[in-house]
């Protein structure tokens, strides 16, 4: 019996280890539970460039953009939003929030680090940025 050699799609990095992609989408999703609740979370899907085929990461955050906390950390929303300039750190400072187009992330450039965790690849967000160097991409 031949063996068929199989390759697998991987995403593509550049020499400092990073991947370069953009937003392709921001979408607000219900999550459903047993007992009949709900609850809702925005899915935020990444798109690079594969071995094979385009590699997509999804990334679940809250609704809530918040202040940083007396440690100076913040919610999975509010620092994907300060990396992805949608707001700055004096805009989620204040007492009430400029108006913000989270649609308006599509198509950004970013860059970021993956790793692999129970065979998944996954975004190491706290390299997550916007790359200045590629050009942003319409809306798909």
């Amino acid at each position: 019996m031949a063996l068929k050699a199989y390759m697998g799609n991987r995403p593509l990095f550049d020499d400092d280890g990073f991947v370069h992609g953009a937003v392709k989408n921001v979408e607000l999703i219900t999550h459903k539970e047993k007992d009949g609740g709900e609850w809702e979370s925005l899915r935020w899907t990444f798109e690079v460039p594969g071995t094979l085929r385009p590699f997509e990461f999804n990334e679940l955050s809250g609704l809530a953009i918040h202040a940083p906390d007396d440690k100076g950390n913040v919610n999975k929303l509010t620092d994907l939003v300060l990396r992805l300039g949608v707001l700055t750190l004096e805009d989620v400072q204040k007492d009430e929030l400029p108006e913000h187009d989270l649609e308006a992330c599509i198509g950004q450039c970013v860059q970021f680090k993956i790793y692999r965790k129970d065979a998944f690849y996954r975004i190491d967000l706290t390299t997550l940025a916007l790359d200045q160097e590629a050009k942003p991409k319409g809306k798909k």
